[in-house]
Parts: structure tokens; C-alpha cells; sequence
């Protein structure tokens, strides 16, 4: 991956339990950031307009490509975060001949 083609900066987060709930002592889950400030290309994929609870919302699909060591260790119950959108991981492609690149395929929270 060339780095000219890089056109956004993100954040990956990861739900970690954060405490426990004193009562019941259940685990208390919380987003903490795993990676800050990653430079990567940004390509839209697809969106749609999707109806919840009687609101129309949007969907959108991206694929975030990344430097593969940059993100060695991601997996798919992380997030991404780009400029206040939430995307949640779908799929990781993963160049493992090469150790080029690392694709992540996401779709958008509605909002």
C-alpha cells in the first residue's frame, strides 16, 4: 500500500470490561481505545436507507485498508471511528503472502 493513498484518519476501539457491577457482580463492558490516530484509505462500498422503530436511518458500507503490522491483532468484535461515524467490523482481509496491507470490511451503526 502506498502511502499517498491514504485519506483518513481512525481510531479503533475495544469493548474490555471496565469493572463490575457491585450487586450482581456482572462485568461492566466499556469501548477503550486499542489503536489512536491510524492513517488508512477509506473507500465506500455501498449504503442503504434502513426503517427502525418507525425512524428511516442509513447504513453505510466502507472498507478501511490499513498497514498490515499496523493493525496485527485485530479482530471482529472491535469498532472503527471516523469523524463521529461508529462502524462496526464485518470481515478482515488479511494479506498474509505479501504482509502488505489489511482490508476491513464495516457497516455503519445507524444513527
Amino acid at each position: 500500500m502506498r502511502s499517498g493513498s491514504k485519506n483518513a484518519v481512525v481510531t479503533i476501539f475495544r469493548n474490555t470490561e471496565t469493572g463490575r457491577d457491585p450487586d450482581s457482580n456482572n462485568p461492566i463492558y466499556g469501548p477503550v481505545a486499542w489503536k489512536t490516530d491510524l492513517f488508512c484509505n477509506m473507500t465506500p462500498r455501498r449504503g442503504r436507507e434502513i426503517v427502525i422503530d418507525g425512524k428511516v436511518g442509513a447504513e453505510t458500507y466502507m472498507k478501511f485498508d490499513f498497514e498490515y503490522y499496523d493493525v496485527e491483532g485485530i479482530d471482529e468484535t472491535m469498532f472503527i471511528v471516523h469523524e463521529g461515524v461508529t462502524y462496526d467490523i464485518k470481515a478482515i482481509l488479511r494479506d498474509a503472502a505479501l504482509k502488505d496491507y489489511t482490508a476491513v470490511d464495516t457497516i455503519s451503526r445507524p444513527s
